[in-house]
């Protein structure tokens, strides 16, 4: 089960990332983080203990206010619009602490360091406090996220494929527009546009942070806006992309004689264990730092 576990964060969690198969790759991922490091993983879960009351109120307001500010806005009568939500995982939430621990530590040290001129520290240091143990779930800006999925209708039956997506990005950067007029993004967090620059591995979305008061108390929180195709992509990958298009394709012609075997020859593959040699390479390094991180934390 350990080795498993071990090979599910150096092979088969980055190469569903590569795929753009970011469900499997979070199960993977969260799945060995319980199974190798359980102390870790109960400090990270046992974190939205103490906020839980605020994390439902956020997700109850923001889910409806979000979905009716949409769906009340005439550009979005002829479009399907979904609104949903997720928490932070704890494997993701442990290792963004990680990181902010590590930065607020620098940014302690810049600030201790009187060097004249020097406001870099001085800086870094009141934008992430007093010091590691201030931090909480209030510091990183993506734990809550709200994802508006978009679908544009047809105009007509003569609508090409290429004109409706065309139209799909333009109302997800118009929705990116209403929502940031009402809760105005994060100066500290600047919006990602990802439909214009997609990641290596096909994603596109548009991100953006923003935060809500509760309480008296400052949450952030993480708008992300695309359309349907692009999350059928983000969550499933382009190979599931590419059998939703084909189950929805019409056959319109069928070849009367079979194809002849040179033909339906197939191109040679790489073997499973080159895939998998060179996978463990490309990520020995990032891995085997987390893994020394998580053990000493």
């Amino acid at each position: 089960t350990i080795s498993t576990a071990r090979d599910a964060f150096r092979v088969y969690a980055p190469l569903a990332q590569r795929l753009g198969m970011q469900r499997l790759k979070t199960e993977l991922e969260n799945t060995a983080f319980r199974l190798l490091y359980p102390r870790q993983f109960s400090v990270a879960s046992s974190m939205y203990s103490g906020d839980i009351d605020e994390i439902k109120s956020i997700v109850r307001v923001l889910s409806s206010r979000i979905e009716h500010l949409l769906r009340s806005d005439s550009v979005f009568d002829q479009s399907d619009v979904t609104v949903s939500s997720r928490v932070k995982e704890p494997y993701s939430l442990w290792r963004k602490m990680l990181r902010y621990r590590k930065e607020i530590a620098d940014a302690r040290n810049r600030a201790s360091e009187n060097v004249v001129g020097d406001t870099d520290g001085e800086g870094d240091a009141r934008k992430y406090g007093v010091g590691p143990a201030t931090l909480s779930l209030k510091w990183v800006p993506d734990v809550i996220a709200f994802r508006v999925v978009l679908r544009a209708l047809r105009l007509s039956p003569l609508e090409d494929d290429e004109s409706l997506r065309t139209r799909e990005k333009m109302l997800c950067y118009y929705a990116l527009q209403l929502i940031g007029d009402v809760w105005p993004a994060s100066e500290r967090n600047e919006a990602k546009d990802y439909i214009k620059n997609p990641k290596p591995n096909g994603y596109q979305s548009l991100h953006y942070t923003a935060s809500l008061v509760i309480g008296g108390e400052v949450w952030p929180f993480e708008v992300q806006i695309r359309s349907e195709e692009m999350h059928r992509i983000a969550e499933f990958g382009v190979a599931a992309h590419w059998d939703y298009k084909l189950q929805n394709k019409a056959i319109k012609s069928i070849p009367v004689e079979p194809p002849s075997r040179e033909n339906t020859m197939l191109p040679a593959l790489p073997s499973a264990g080159n895939t998998t040699r060179i996978l463990t390479e490309m990520q020995s390094i990032e891995v085997n730092t987390t893994e020394e991180i998580l053990e000493t934390s």
